[in-house]
């Protein structure tokens, strides 16, 4: 479990530095939206009531 902790860690870490360092990286995820960054996540709500 520490690996995949870890992995996950990263995986945010690396996104994170990606969208401070690169303009292009940044002007990709300005260009989706909050709009559609929240419509991708609403299956999020779904899925956490079958779980709880």
């Amino acid at each position: 479990m520490p690996g995949f902790a870890l992995l996950v860690a990263l995986g945010i870490g690396v996104l994170v530095v990606l969208y401070f360092k690169w303009p292009s990286a940044r002007s990709v995820v300005h260009a989706i939206g909050p709009h559609r960054l929240t419509l991708m996540h609403i299956w999020r709500i779904p899925a956490a009531l079958m779980l709880f």
